[in-house]
């Protein structure tokens, strides 16, 4: 019988091979993923920089074109219009809900801001009327909207409210004298395109609005890839089974090579050979139960990498329980799905 110094010392060396070739592959495994952590981590403070600036670009344009929104739609004769017949002093509760909902664009915009500028729209009517009225003759030639401008004190944002402003009194004006059927009409005379102006409006409106669609997709895209980046960095830093993996070979260190080190240690040179045949039995024991756990665990481990379990054992002593038993021990919204035999 082989005596049982050597049983030990081959135990130990055994059990120390097994627990080197599998440490050996967590400490890779480990490396790797601390590089794969590192990269994760890069990856995630770009696209965290690229989402900033990327929402940034889309707020910024977003306000850019709700004020170009307000601004074409303060150049609109229909709420010129509507105006008018508000009183001249009125505070932004007063404006109508209908009057909100004018043109699509209203929906682009914040409420508030809109019901503010056109109240500020209704008070520059007003001036405007005041001022034009007093310098506009009653009859006979009247002054270009260039001569008259220059007479005016306006806001340059407010030229084409004015200038609308002009028409809408010559034309009144016409209206309000008696017919004469020698008399030659004289229109209001509009120095520019005021077609040709709000085509263009409408135009650059349009590109604005594009550019917002473009910068909004591309926050998205980068929203969802800095998420995708942070579930590969969170993965990273806990990787499945590392920890099982660990307990396992602290198992059998203590049982295959710490037991067998103290043994060949501490055990006398002249034992009974009861005392000595139980202690082979139970260091052998002790190595193949090592050795069936290192095994029970790459049975669950190869089991999870197939996708037959959800998740891997947490608990050492779970490994040695049936596969069926473990599954019955999960919640129901952890167990495998199983194919009906029926």
């Amino acid at each position: 019988m082989l005596e049982i110094t050597w049983l030990l010392t081959t135990i130990a060396q055994s059990t120390a091979a097994l627990v080197a070739i599998i440490g050996g592959l967590l400490v890779s495994r480990y490396v790797s993923l601390h590089a794969q952590q590192k990269a994760a981590g890069r990856r995630v403070a770009d696209l965290s920089r690229r989402h900033e600036a990327a929402a940034e670009s889309f707020q910024a344009a977003r306000e850019s074109l709700e004020a170009f929104g307000i601004e074409l739609l303060s150049h609109d004769p229909g709420i010129y219009q509507r105006l008018l017949r508000l009183p001249a002093e009125i505070g932004p509760e007063d404006i109508p809900e209908d009057l909100l909902q004018v043109t699509s664009l209203a929906d682009e915009m914040d409420r508030d801001r809109f019901r503010q500028r056109l109240v500020e729209l209704r008070a520059e009517l007003a001036r405007a009327r005041e001022q034009i009225g007093q310098r506009l003759p009653s009859g006979g030639s009247r002054p270009s909207w260039h001569e008259i401008s220059s007479q005016l004190d306006f806001p340059q944002r407010e030229e084409h409210l004015w200038a609308w402003s002009y028409r809408l009194l010559c034309r009144e004006r016409d209206l309000s004298q008696p017919a004469d059927p020698g008399a030659v009409p004289v229109p209001a005379r509009l120095d520019w395109d005021d077609d040709a102006d709000t085509q263009w409006d409408i135009a650059e409106h349009q590109v604005l609005q594009r550019r917002v669609e473009q910068l909004g997709s591309e926050s998205r895209s980068l929203r969802q890839e800095l998420q995708l980046a942070r579930e590969t960095l969170e993965a990273s830093r806990q990787p499945e089974g590392f920890r099982l993996a660990l307990l396992v070979l602290s198992t059998a260190v203590a049982l295959g090579i710490a037991l067998p080190g103290a043994a060949l240690a501490f055990w006398p040179a002249q034992a009974p050979w009861g005392a000595e045949l139980a202690l082979r039995a139970l260091c052998l024991g002790l190595f193949l139960a090592s050795l069936g756990v290192i095994l029970r665990f790459l049975f669950h481990y190869a089991a999870f990498l197939r996708g037959d379990e959800p998740q891997l054992p947490d608990r050492l002593w779970h490994l040695a329980r049936r596969r069926s038993a473990w599954r019955d021990s999960l919640p129901p919204e952890g167990r495998p799905q199983t194919m009906s035999t029926r």
